[in-house]
């Protein structure tokens, strides 16, 4: 996985705090297409970037300055490189990847949520609601970071924590733009939960495999998932001289 590679993909987008609709579609969609070029599959992705984009429209800037769209694209473009290192493609986990913070960001800044859901069960279907909820944070009532982990642990939908850990992965290559207290705190969530997570993951893939659901090839996803989280981990906590 190439990060520089990456961040020059997304160098080619003039204005990070107020970026082109279009052009952050075209980078989508031209990656989406080496990976899978069936033209229903592209529209499903593009009704769900539409969806995503919308909940982010009005959403506060980060503190890198960017729009936090960046981290979606980001995210997604992520997953797809890897899906096309492991020889695997799955539709699903890209829609829970590109709308996982749309209803949280939408109720930030304060638009409709319930809208939102609506038109992701609309356009793309019930399962893509019930994923994007389940990684969704409901602050609305309070749920703490912990509960929210807990939660997320307990579903029964292995692609929600495959989501999951692209959704960290971009928030800590992206940390340098945190306040170093907040930063400290996301490394040390991240080493507690995430073996956690992987464990999990790897469980219900087996259960897949065993069920004739998905291919052997799969089984390589949650370590590779794992070691690439813990490689930048690594490197940010270097970074932020905690080594």
């Amino acid at each position: 996985m190439n990060e520089s590679a990456l961040q020059q993909l997304m160098g080619t987008i003039p204005d990070p705090a107020k970026p082109d609709k279009a052009l952050l579609w075209c980078i989508i969609v031209l990656e989406f297409k080496k990976l899978n070029p069936a033209v229903d599959a592209q529209v499903k992705l593009h009704r769900a970037f539409n969806i995503s984009y919308f909940g982010h429209m009005y959403t506060p800037l980060r503190q890198s300055g960017e729009a936090y769209i960046f981290h979606i694209v980001r995210a997604s473009i992520r997953m797809m490189w890897r899906q096309e290192q492991l020889g695997i493609n799955n539709l699903q986990a890209l829609l829970y990847e590109v709308t996982h913070d749309c209803l949280e960001e939408a109720e930030r800044s304060r638009r409709n949520r319930r809208l939102l859901e609506s038109k992701i069960t609309r356009q793309l279907d019930a399962k893509t609601t019930y994923g994007t909820l389940t990684l969704t944070k409901h602050k609305e009532r309070g749920e703490t970071n912990e509960e929210y982990f807990r939660r997320i642990l307990k579903t029964e939908i292995w692609e929600v924590l495959w989501a999951k850990f692209e959704d960290r992965l971009d928030n800590i290559v992206t940390i340098h733009s945190m306040e170093k207290a907040k930063a400290i705190t996301k490394i040390a969530e991240t080493e507690y939960w995430f073996p956690q997570l992987k464990d999990r993951l790897k469980h219900l893939i087996e259960i897949e495999i065993k069920a004739g659901r998905l291919e052997r090839s799969y089984r390589s996803l949650p370590n590779h998932l794992y070691q690439h989280l813990v490689t930048e981990l690594r490197r940010q906590k270097q970074h932020l001289k905690l080594l």
